[in-house]
């Protein structure tokens, strides 16, 4: 009814069902209302059928579930009699119809049968009447069993979104997958990043594009470059996590444990060798040269170290020298020989 309404309104509109299942109707009723849909049509109708497989709803329409697929057959055949023009009778193993004829005769109306096992692909490719889509052309049987292993084997590939080194694998020979499972874990593009956990108070400081020195396990150093930063929080280690992007390099593997440090950034600094520093009644001193051979005692203000040296905020002039070793035993005034050391 619907067709045929739709059908009086278009004139180029084509009219296709997917999947209508001839086992489950009356094929009498079918044939009647299909092709009278096709005549209202002008011949936009085209048939696309399938034997099912629910049999709860094959018991609801009072149809039997099994021998559904030669039914099917039967059914198309027999649909295909009551379509042509004049008296026609059918005898099968199912359906026996005396002389009849069935008015209008409908135009040729396409059948399209679906599905994937090896018969119903060979129920597709059989010829079964004028104008159908997949059965114009009979195919041997060794094409079809060609058609429907090529088929199969299309439905068994599994396809990468990108290139990459595979780091696991959880998918086994002959295994049946659910949607959503994990088959494999791909390292893409053969890229490392590093998740490293930053306290939530420190997090604001860190930005995209900001340089990271990773300390690998081995003791050498990689440098990245920070790609995003999470937008959430552990609540419980109130940790945030800072993707880096590392670049190739043996010293680093997935899986790996490392630490690191982020260069917020970069100023000029005066530092010392800690050995040149002396902590005396809670301050700092340094022994600076006055003259050619005798040493001042310096009070000075330290900031940051850096594996061996400090840093001096305050108190030192750039230009000045300085006991570098042995400040410990000096003393303000003290002589001494200077022996000119390598300045860093």
């Amino acid at each position: 009814v619907l067709v045929g309404a739709l059908a009086l309104v278009t004139k180029r509109l084509k009219f296709v069902n997917t999947v209508y299942i001839p086992a489950m109707r009356n094929p009498y009723s079918a044939a009647k209302a299909i092709g009278t849909a096709a005549v209202l049509a002008s011949g936009r109708v085209e048939l696309g059928i399938g034997v099912g497989w629910c049999r709860e709803e094959f018991e609801l329409m009072g149809e039997q579930f099994a021998a559904r697929g030669k039914r099917t057959d039967e059914m198309i055949a027999l649909m295909r009699e009551l379509w042509q023009p004049g008296w026609s009778e059918f005898d099968g193993q199912f359906y026996t119809t005396p002389r009849l004829e069935m008015q209008p005769t409908p135009p040729p109306i396409p059948v399209y049968v679906g599905g994937l096992s090896d018969i119903a692909l060979r129920r597709a490719a059989r010829p079964t009447g004028p104008g159908d889509g997949a059965g114009a052309a009979a195919e041997t049987g060794a094409t079809l069993d060609q058609q429907a292993a090529d088929l199969k084997m299309s439905k068994t590939g599994v396809l990468a979104p990108d290139d990459g080194v595979i780091s696991a694998r959880s998918a086994t020979v002959g295994s049946l997958t659910q949607p959503g499972q994990e088959l494999f874990r791909l390292i893409r593009g053969g890229r490392l990043e590093w998740r490293a956990e930053v306290p939530s108070a420190d997090l604001g400081k860190v930005g995209a594009g900001v340089v990271a020195i990773l300390t690998a396990p081995g003791g050498e150093t990689v440098r990245g470059k920070v790609r995003t930063v999470s937008p959430s929080v552990d609540p419980q280690t109130r940790n945030g996590l800072v993707y880096v992007d590392l670049p190739t390099s043996k010293a680093i593997r997935a899986g790996m444990f490392a630490r690191g440090e982020f260069e917020l950034a970069r100023s000029p600094a005066l530092t010392l060798p800690q050995t040149a520093v002396v902590q005396r009644e809670g301050f700092a001193y340094v022994f600076r040269m006055e003259g050619d051979d005798r040493v001042a005692q310096t009070k000075v203000a330290l900031g940051r170290r850096v594996d061996e040296r400090v840093e001096i905020v305050s108190g030192l002039a750039p230009e000045a020298r300085v006991v570098a070793a042995g400040a410990g035993f000096l003393a303000d005034g003290d002589v001494v020989k200077v022996v000119d050391g390598i300045s860093k």
